[in-house]
């Protein structure tokens, strides 16, 4: 097999792996797997398809857009002639792969960061048959969101309230909530990560209350 034929050989089966043949080229391939080198271009293939696939899962974080496309367009100019400017099958491959490599990266990165900026929320080690759970989490400087899971639908005219406690000081009312049919509720409460400051749920009529009416259930302490 002669440098010609492998490189051709290569590409196709990287583009079959990509779902990039029509279905005469992909018989083509199909009938070439029998061959070592065939079936290790299938496998690097398989590897760029995982990567596209895999950055498609999570949302990237903003200007990362643009991010990318700057990257992309670098990596066609370096396999494409610039004097021809024309995308073929391997510039393709080669821009789409740095592409999805890249954006799986960043979004890995960007989850790992937000993932360590979470407070667990738990029910007050005095309140029974308390089963929800949570977390709160930071949302850029000046919020905090509260996730949390398991929550019982309350009677007509009650809602939840987030609050949220400085050290030394008293609640402040954060905004009313409900959670879905599935027990379900997010709220954002609209205070930083303070250190040493407690977050906690209580039930109050419907509209809210100035002041807990009730013990809280839920409470999450940022440290």
């Amino acid at each position: 097999m002669n440098q010609h034929n492998g490189d051709e050989i290569r590409e196709q089966a990287e583009l079959y792996a990509l779902g990039g043949l029509e279905a005469a080229e992909k018989k083509l391939v199909e009938d070439r797997l029998q061959t070592d080198a065939c079936r290790k271009a299938l496998a690097q293939g398989g590897l760029a398809a995982y990567a596209v696939a895999a950055s498609a899962a999570e949302m990237p974080p903003r200007g990362l857009r643009d991010r990318v496309l700057a990257v992309t367009r670098t990596t066609v100019q370096k396999v494409v002639p610039l004097r021809t400017q024309v995308w073929n099958r391997q510039s393709w491959l080669a821009a789409a792969a740095a592409a999805a490599v890249l954006i799986f990266a960043a979004t890995w990165a960007f989850e790992s960061s937000r993932v360590a900026h979470t407070w667990a929320a738990a029910c007050a080690p005095a309140t029974t048959q308390c089963s929800v759970t949570g977390r709160v989490v930071a949302v850029g400087a000046s919020q905090l969101r509260l996730e949390a899971h398991g929550m019982s639908a309350l009677p007509s005219g009650k809602v939840y309230q987030a609050w949220y406690i400085r050290a030394g000081a008293g609640p402040t009312p954060a905004p009313t909530f409900v959670p879905d049919a599935s027990g379900e509720a997010s709220v954002v409460i609209p205070v930083g990560a303070e250190k040493g400051l407690t977050v906690a749920v209580t039930v109050e009529p419907a509209g809210g209350s100035k002041a807990p009416t009730t013990k809280p259930f839920l409470v999450a302490s940022i440290d």
